[in-house]
C-alpha cells in the first residue's frame, strides 16, 4: 500500500530490489550503509536505516520514522550519523 515502510531483518537486497520503489522507507535490522540494500536505497532515493534495534513490532503496525538528516554519507563517521527515532503510532 501507499506509504509503506519495509522493515527488514536482512541487508541484503536481491530479493527486495524488484520492490524496493514501491517503499516510502526501509527499516533494515542488520547490515551497514554500505550493504547492498544501503546502496541501492541511496540510489533510488529511498531513505533507508539499517542496522535499527526494534522492539514489539508486528505486521500491520504503523510507525513513524524521524530522522536528522536527509541522507547518510556512506564514509561518514558515526559520530556524524543521522539521529533516528522511530514510534509506533
Amino acid at each position: 500500500p501507499e506509504g509503506t515502510i519495509a522493515i527488514i531483518d536482512d541487508s541484503g537486497g536481491t530479493l527486495t530490489a524488484p520492490i524496493l520503489e514501491s517503499f516510502t522507507g526501509v527499516v533494515c535490522m542488520g547490515g551497514t550503509i554500505r550493504s547492498h540494500l544501503g546502496i541501492l536505497t541511496r540510489e533510488y532515493g529511498i531513505p533507508c536505516i539499517m542496522a535499527a534495534e526494534l522492539d514489539g513490532l508486528v505486521d500491520g503496525d504503523s510507525i513513524t520514522v524521524e530522522y536528522s538528516k536527509p541522507a547518510a554519507d556512506a564514509y561518514a563517521e558515526r559520530d556524524d550519523a543521522a539521529r533516528v527515532r522511530i514510534f509506533k503510532n
